[in-house]
């Protein structure tokens, strides 16, 4: 029988973003791929089901929280930045069978094409994160119950404890059926570890 997934009943914002302000970013991608058409474009990290997110009543992306991380490289929120602001400048499209496709040719072609460290980048958003792509709706979401633990964390964890975790932990993987209490507490200790000698 297969399992269905809970439906997110929409994005929970993150308030605070201690690791990341994209606030420079965002103008510098607007201002060199886009002439600052898109300056006044906001974006927040977000709890959702997909990576990220433009919204069309306002210009305002979205971003998975998974990537709210001091290990994530630049050039991964600038793919990311990039991709969403294309969708301001070619709009999705109505299908002769009447559905709305938000990646017409011409949008791909054009991030091909201009989009930086495009292959960099996806290489490694799928080696680094649990990603599944949605064809029929053209995007790719972040499986649920994901916990990434940062270079620090996870040597801090091995120090301490003498146990090698991995970058990317599912609670839900049910591959695994059980992850213990015991690397439970471990994956816990490391991340507020981390978190409290960040803050000093």
């Amino acid at each position: 029988m297969k399992r269905r997934r809970r439906a997110l009943r929409g994005p929970s914002f993150q308030s605070q973003l201690p690791y990341r302000n994209l606030d420079e970013l965002v103008r510098k991608v607007s201002a060199q791929f886009f002439q600052h058409a898109y300056d006044d474009i906001t974006w927040c990290f977000a709890i959702q089901r997909t990576l990220a997110r433009i919204t069309d009543a306002a210009p305002h992306i979205r971003i998975h929280n998974v990537l709210n991380a001091l290990d994530v490289p630049e050039h991964i929120f600038v793919t990311i930045i990039f991709h969403e602001m294309l969708h301001r400048e070619i709009p999705a499209v109505r299908t002769q069978s009447g559905e709305l496709n938000s990646h017409p040719p011409e949008f791909f072609a054009a991030e091909r094409k201009r989009s930086p460290n495009y292959d960099a980048s996806w290489e490694w958003l799928y080696a680094s994160l649990p990603l599944e792509r949605r064809p029929r709706l053209q995007c790719t979401d972040v499986l649920p119950g994901v916990t990434r633990l940062t270079q620090r964390q996870r040597a801090w964890a091995y120090e301490r404890f003498g146990v090698a975790l991995p970058r990317v932990i599912r609670f839900d993987d049910p591959s695994s059926r059980r992850i213990s209490l015991e690397m439970r507490r471990m994956v816990i200790t490391a991340q507020t570890h981390s978190d409290h000698r960040e803050d000093s």
